[in-house]
């Protein structure tokens, strides 16, 4: 197999991992649970996608100029404009204006963390499969070019 080849399919491998760890991240962070909150829910927005009520994307415009997705569970539990959110970061409570909100993990990304290691084993089995149809190509016995000998 050639250089490039191979780092064609290094670098397929990388991607493909770094897409899925970042999916998982995404989803995470919507829950609220990895993330640290010390701001003021200044505003809150929910836009509705192709069916409303359950793929509803839910923002939060905070006083420190984030602007987070969050879990339609977690958008519900802080109703109010003005409430001071406190968090640290991997914990599940959620404190707003003294109110305790248990967090838990979405639906989403409960399914993201059995998807997730299944896509990245078909991604490794369909790398693996490549290479070892690079190296059988790259073989003198499959180079097409050559005269076979024929006995007669």
């Amino acid at each position: 197999m050639r250089f490039y080849e191979r780092v064609a399919i290094l670098t397929l491998a990388r991607l493909a991992g770094i897409l899925a760890c970042t999916n998982l991240w995404v989803t995470a962070a919507r829950s609220t649970i990895p993330l640290a909150l010390a701001t003021q829910l200044l505003n809150s927005e929910v836009r509705h996608e192709k069916h409303p009520g359950q793929d509803d994307v839910c923002l939060w415009m905070l006083a420190d100029r984030r602007v987070l997705h969050v879990d339609q569970e977690v958008f519900a539990a802080v109703p109010r404009w003005g409430d001071r959110l406190e968090k640290q970061p991997w914990e599940r409570v959620l404190k707003a204006d003294g109110r305790v909100i248990l967090l838990a993990w979405s639906a989403d990304f409960r399914g993201m963390g059995r998807v997730m290691p299944v896509v990245l084993v078909v991604i490794a089995a369909w790398l693996a499969w490549g290479i070892s149809e690079a190296g059988r190509a790259a073989s003198p016995a499959a180079d097409s070019s050559r005269p076979l000998n024929r006995v007669q």
